[in-house]
């Protein structure tokens, strides 16, 4: 299968918007740095499980934030645990699709905005910044023999020339000295919401291509008419792209955030057939008798899905305390013709962190029902382990 036009130009866009960003940062003298790897480990009530891990760059601008990273991640059916064994059988059944893969990369925009930090905490910020930079600017004036003071200085006398003054407040919290983060931390520690890097817009747009792997059964070529236990390999793509905005609003802000994707997938059979071979004999009260080894594969091989989705959750996201945030949405997966539409209702606690990274659980239950009446309705709950920057996602293809 040849990869669709569409990803390379998506690619060459990623790459593109990499190199803008870069060029932007050079200008103004900020180098791009490496952001902290995401992690996020999800299981489903319905045995579908993801680990996924994410490593990229950050180019921090006047207004915007922009991160290209990549993406890798593994599946199963089996559930969490799964995901790490070794083992690709049970019972002696065999997994259909065991753990399949996707590779991808993602073009992460944040900003246009200084968010939904309260004023007081911001005046408060601002200053901190004021006093670290008087504080790091005189140690400019002695020896740089410290990193972070030698870090601070070169970065203010890259900027110098190209205003009369430098505003402080244009400074990240990690671009002073040492002796002037203490300043930073401390007006942190006071305005909790200064952690929360919660700005109003946040982008991700990208691709990821896979591999998947199917046991089946198929015709023998060297015996016509017979089959024989095979495997397929097929390379399933997704493209597509997600948006969230916060809303102003006392004591808290609205969240309206939407997602598309679309992509070719590969589903396995859904008819199996069970077939068994002799393993010899197994003494059994004072006889023998025959023992079998039984496997249970799909009776043909995989098949091809165009696969499109879309949705939209509305919610409220706890700004000023950054502690939870909580949406409720509508997603509808057009999968070959066939229509499936979800409910879920995600709910995120944060459960420790930094200002650069923070740890979350997000529970969401939730509910799928097909247009066609034959199939069934799916009840479910997923719970996500999350290592990431903020609340919001930083993936393409997730909320």
């Amino acid at each position: 299968m040849h990869t669709p036009r569409c990803v390379s130009h998506l690619l060459v866009a990623i790459l593109l918007a990499a190199m803008a960003g870069r060029a932007l940062a050079e200008e103004d003298a900020i180098k791009p740095v490496w952001s902290p790897p995401r992690l996020s480990v999800e299981g489903k009530s319905t045995g579908e499980a993801a680990l996924t891990t994410q490593v990229g760059i950050t180019v921090g601008l006047d207004d915007l934030d922009l991160s290209p990273s990549l993406t890798y991640e593994i599946q199963s059916a089996s559930g969490v645990g799964s995901l790490l064994s070794v083992k690709e059988e049970a019972d002696g059944r065999a997994e259909a699709n065991p753990r399949p893969w996707a590779l991808g990369a993602t073009v992460n925009v944040r900003g246009w905005g200084a968010g939904s930090v309260p004023p007081r905490a911001r005046e408060a910020l601002d200053e901190a910044k004021r006093s670290a930079f008087a504080v790091c600017a005189l140690s400019c004036r002695g020896p740089k023999d410290q990193a972070d003071v030698k870090k601070f200085c070169e970065l203010m006398e890259a900027r110098l020339p190209k205003a009369s003054a430098i505003d402080p407040s244009a400074y990240g919290a990690d671009q002073f000295c040492q002796a002037g983060e203490v300043l930073i931390l401390a007006a942190q520690k006071a305005h909790p919401a200064l952690l929360s890097h919660a700005r109003p817009f946040n982008a991700n747009l990208g691709f990821q291509v896979g591999g998947a792997r199917f046991k089946h059964l198929g015709p023998d070529a060297a015996n016509p008419g017979q089959l024989v236990e095979t495997t397929t390999l097929q390379t399933p793509w997704t493209v597509g792209g997600n948006v969230a905005w916060l809303q102003e609003a006392r004591g808290a802000s609205w969240t309206v955030e939407a997602l598309l994707t679309h992509g070719v997938a590969y589903d396995a059979a859904e008819d199996t057939a069970r077939y068994c071979v002799p393993a010899g004999d197994v003494t059994s009260g004072g006889g023998t008798v025959p023992a079998t080894i039984c496997k249970e594969l799909g009776a043909t091989g995989p098949t091809r899905a165009e696969r499109t989705r879309f949705g939209a959750y509305v919610g409220w996201f706890d700004a000023p305390g950054y502690v939870w945030r909580a949406a409720l949405g509508v997603e509808h997966t057009i999968n070959s013709g066939k229509h499936r539409t979800s409910v879920s209702f995600p709910i995120y606690r944060l459960i420790g962190g930094t200002s650069d990274y923070k740890g979350m659980i997000r529970v969401a239950p939730g509910i799928s029902f097909a247009k066609d009446p034959s199939e069934a309705t799916v009840y479910s709950v997923t719970i996500s382990l999350l290592g990431q920057r903020e609340f919001f996602s930083e993936k393409f293809d997730r909320l």
